[in-house]
């Protein structure tokens, strides 16, 4: 199979953000006197959703719709603070993005984090040279993952057909997509799930570690 592309999703798989993240609920939830969590507990939940993540950090007492869009909202300023400084990028990621660039191997990025957040983190801290398409969530408009709907625009939107595509996802999540999509599901062991979960979601190959990617190229 002749690859051509390469989509990426983003928390876990090319950025940390976990720390970023559980730094702003753990933050958002002092102040409403509910308990807090360490970043294992956010790292099981990422990668579903800015909305998912509150609702979840959230007692199952709480979790009704008034107290979630509450929680929600000042989390979504705390995390505008911190979302770049609180940032980083994986090892071997910057690596891999510039040998994928020097083959002119097309790359894109979709994450089911919000769309600002998305450009945000991928502006402010791996730059506009390398992703020719970079898409993250506008709520009520774009479909989470795993439905295929923006992964198919982003596609149309190349000219590149879904089966020429590696999708590379740290989840099972990512997994679904790349299948639903057409594209050929990699896991990387570096994110946030283990490996029977991204095994589990359909991955066809695991890599350990980013430039490992480029063996599937070469």
């Amino acid at each position: 199979m002749k690859f051509q592309a390469v989509l990426f999703d983003l928390d876990g798989t090319l950025l940390d953000t976990a720390g970023g993240l559980a730094a702003t609920m753990n933050s958002v939830l002092s102040l409403h006197n509910l308990p807090v969590h360490d970043i294992a507990f956010y790292k099981k939940i990422i990668g579903k959703g800015f909305r998912n993540l509150v609702m979840q950090s959230l007692p199952t007492g709480k979790q009704m719709s008034e107290v979630i869009d509450a929680v929600y909202k000042e989390a979504q300023k705390e995390y505008g603070k911190r979302c770049l400084p609180e940032t980083r990028i994986f090892t071997g990621v910057l690596p891999l993005l510039n040998e994928l660039k020097k083959i002119d191997m097309k790359m894109a990025v979709f994450s089911n984090k919000e769309n600002s957040f998305t450009q945000s983190l991928v502006k402010g801290l791996l730059g506009n040279d390398y992703f020719s398409e970079v898409s993250g969530i506008i709520p009520g408009v774009t479909p989470e993952k795993p439905d295929p709907t923006e992964v198919l625009n982003i596609c149309r939107n190349m000219k590149i057909n879904p089966g020429n595509w590696i999708y590379l996802g740290d989840s099972d999540i990512d997994m679904k997509t790349a299948q639903s999509s057409g594209m050929y599901p990699v896991g990387a062991s570096w994110g946030y799930q283990s490996i029977t979960q991204i095994q589990e979601g359909g991955a066809k190959k695991l890599i350990d570690y980013p430039n490992e990617l480029l063996q599937l190229i070469n």
